[in-house]
């Protein structure tokens, strides 16, 4: 579905990093899980008409550290020891755009943006530009959920499933494939279940990864490619689990697309909608999105991504693409690893809500990183014990030469010292 392109700038806080997956197309996470009617957006919202680079900044010295990438932001002579670690660490790997954030005790106190809005380097990247994040996404959603189990509209207990006639305490009416053997443990599935990824779907042990199966499922189901989200569900409904839910936790986008849906249910609104409702308007927020992923439906202020190959699309199965472009289909990714914003909102977000409870923050969050990874994006947030946090951005997920980003943790942790420096 094409959304509404609006801009809208906010600068707010933290900081930087990694995170990665091999291979296959997929979104992805390493951080731990404590155990513990579709409505449009505003009419009026503007439709964004200029580049990032239209917007006025603190201008950096000429040929600033080299000239080698452009760097955005407010320049700042005492913290040229950050611009300079990211400006090696992207030169060595290919790596063309990134956003970094350093938070300091919840307040931003370092947020630049390195090297190229375009995929032609004409326009320099600037820190309001949007990037897709990935399975960071996933905090999100576990904060909204979290949310709406304290206001008493949902609980962990409640079924996910409405099967073999139940309506009460669950959420889903989703009819299976027509002729598929329901496995009878879905019935057991609750919502806590999925927020801790123990819902039963293991893509290793299977092979297979939904979210990124449209063209397997459209011809299972007998219709055009690509496919939506309850589609994906009803063909998983067919499908036997990969173990009894509850008994271990396996990283599942799948499980995180069914809390998405859930959401919708509870609240009679669109997940966005949602999202922006319950977690980022109260923080003055505006510039979260959706991503879409043809080329011609993005937002004018959206970054380019890297092309790591090509594939078949899943829009048009005679063609090839490269895989950020249509080789999957990030319209159907909402909860799981489907927003669209920049590093700056990710610093604020993380600043007022632990990611590993996805609870308000009324004090430290102890330590906790989380990685997003699609072809063309990796995205970390980092919160650490002494309120020194990260977040960052790049353009890129991997490379042949270097193999997946997730060594930038080394660079953030050997800059930790001298962030504490910065106010």
């Amino acid at each position: 579905m094409n959304r509404k392109k609006f801009l809208s700038i906010v600068i707010i806080g933290l900081v930087f990093i990694i995170s990665a997956c091999s291979g296959t197309p997929q979104n992805s996470t390493t951080a731990p899980l404590p155990t513990s009617t579709e409505i449009a957006l505003p009419t009026e919202t503007p439709i964004p008409t200029l580049l990032p680079t239209d917007i006025p900044l603190v201008a950096f010295p000429e040929g600033y550290l080299g000239g080698e990438l452009p760097v955005g932001g407010s320049y700042n002579p005492a913290a040229e020891i950050f611009d300079q670690a990211m400006i090696d660490y992207m030169s060595a790997r290919g790596i063309d755009a990134a956003e970094l954030v350093i938070l300091k005790k919840d307040k931003i106190v370092f947020s630049h943006s390195y090297g190229w809005f375009d995929e032609d380097h004409t326009h320099p990247l600037t820190p309001d530009a949007v990037m897709r994040i990935a399975s960071v996404s996933k905090p999100i959603t576990k904060a909204v959920v979290m949310k709406l189990i304290t206001d008493k509209k949902l609980t962990g207990s409640d079924l996910v499933f409405c099967l073999d006639g139940n309506t009460t305490d669950c959420w889903l009416t989703i009819e299976p494939i027509a002729g598929a053997e329901v496995d009878p443990r879905l019935k057991d599935i609750t919502v806590k279940m999925l927020l801790e990824h123990q819902g039963g779907w293991d893509r290793e042990a299977s092979s297979f990864d939904p979210m990124f199966g449209d063209l397997k499922i459209a011809n299972t189901l007998g219709v055009n490619p690509p496919v939506d989200k309850y589609q994906i569900a009803s063909y998983m409904m067919g499908r036997k689990l990969n173990f009894t839910p509850g008994e271990k936790s396996v990283y599942s986008n799948f499980g995180y697309s069914l809390l998405g849906m859930i959401i919708e249910e509870v609240s009679g609104k669109t997940y966005l909608q949602v999202v922006h409702d319950e977690i980022f308007t109260p923080l003055g927020i505006d510039n979260v999105y959706l991503a879409q992923t043809l080329p011609e439906n993005r937002l004018t202020n959206e970054a380019h991504y890297n092309c790591p190959g090509m594939g078949t699309s899943v829009f048009n199965p005679g063609t090839t693409v490269c895989w950020p472009d249509g080789g999957w289909n990030i319209d159907h990714m909402d909860a799981h690893g489907g927003i669209l914003t920049n590093a700056e909102t990710l610093a604020k977000f993380i600043s007022t809500y632990c990611i590993g409870t996805g609870f308000p923050k009324t004090d430290s969050c102890g330590e906790w990183a989380f990685y997003g990874s699609l072809d063309g994006t990796l995205s970390m947030v980092i919160q650490r014990s002494d309120d020194l946090n990260w977040v960052v951005i790049l353009n890129q997920r991997e490379n042949q030469s270097y193999g997946s980003h997730e060594d930038i943790r080394d660079m953030i942790d050997k800059l930790v010292p001298r962030a504490n420096n910065l106010n």
